[in-house]
């Protein structure tokens, strides 16, 4: 099995399948994984991860949200971050950050409620549904967005339904 630091947590593969990234505490970490065994794992985040860390489509940067209100691109291979998006208020709800497959644009689920994108070259979050969101899946055409969360109405902690739309970017 790979190992992690106790308490790390969400996980996600790079494209290429070849490195692993995950959090631990407020800070993000990548480690090479050959078959059975993992690598050190190389800091990308230093602290100020407030949720959620994925990769970008092409493997060469980790896209996470900083505690400081932005989303932010850091280069797998070192380099400045850059940053997305300013979210002025609007908070990812959890860890389910999403790329589109085609890399255009990053999909989030926000605090209070609905889903939001905002485009790969940076610029505002926009709200492209109200309805609560937990998890996201984005179809690899890019024509529709599934996600489960509450029916609309019920009260916290209610048993989850699937929801999709369209999603013309």
């Amino acid at each position: 099995p790979l190992s992690a630091p106790t308490g790390s947590s969400d996980p996600h593969w790079s494209p290429d399948g070849k490195s692993i990234s995950f959090v631990d505490g407020a800070s993000v970490y990548v480690a090479s994984v050959n078959g059975s065994s993992m690598g050190p794992a190389q800091l990308i985040v230093s602290g100020g991860c407030a949720c959620g860390a994925t990769w970008t489509p092409d493997g060469t940067a980790i896209t996470a949200v900083m505690s400081n209100g932005t989303i932010v691109d850091v280069p797998v291979a070192g380099g400045a971050a850059k940053v997305l998006a300013t979210l002025n208020g609007v908070t990812p709800a959890n860890s389910q950050l999403a790329w589109t497959p085609d890399g255009r644009f990053l999909i989030f689920p926000g605090n209070g409620g609905g889903l939001y994108s905002v485009p790969a070259a940076g610029g505002t979050a926009s709200q492209f549904s109200g309805i609560h969101a937990d998890t996201i899946a984005i179809k690899s055409d890019e024509t529709m967005i599934a996600w489960t969360g509450p029916p609309p109405g019920a009260p916290a902690g209610a048993s989850g339904v699937l929801f999709s739309a369209s999603f013309n970017a």
